[in-house]
């Protein structure tokens, strides 16, 4: 009698540490600095509200080079990518 072998487990996936760079601006055409970050994009959200300062804000994540990469939603909080409005 024979065991049955266990399930193969995969390895962690890569991780992308990148760097983005976070904005906070009153709408979607305001211009402002915004600061750097280093790490996943879903850190980088995290950060992004975590580090909120004033309510009804627009949050916007953008590549090294002004990229847009996510934007929150001021409603509903939810973040979206620039392939969701394709």
């Amino acid at each position: 009698q024979t065991l049955p072998s266990a399930p193969r487990v995969q390895g962690p996936k890569e991780i992308k540490m990148t760097t983005h760079i976070i904005h906070e601006l009153q709408n979607l055409n305001s211009i402002r600095a915004g600061y750097a970050f280093s790490g996943t994009l879903r850190a980088a959200k995290a950060k992004a509200t975590r580090d909120q300062v004033f309510q009804g804000t627009l949050l916007k994540i953008t590549d090294e080079t002004g990229t847009t990469v996510s934007i929150k939603d001021l409603e509903t909080g939810k973040w979206y990518n620039p392939s969701d409005f394709e």
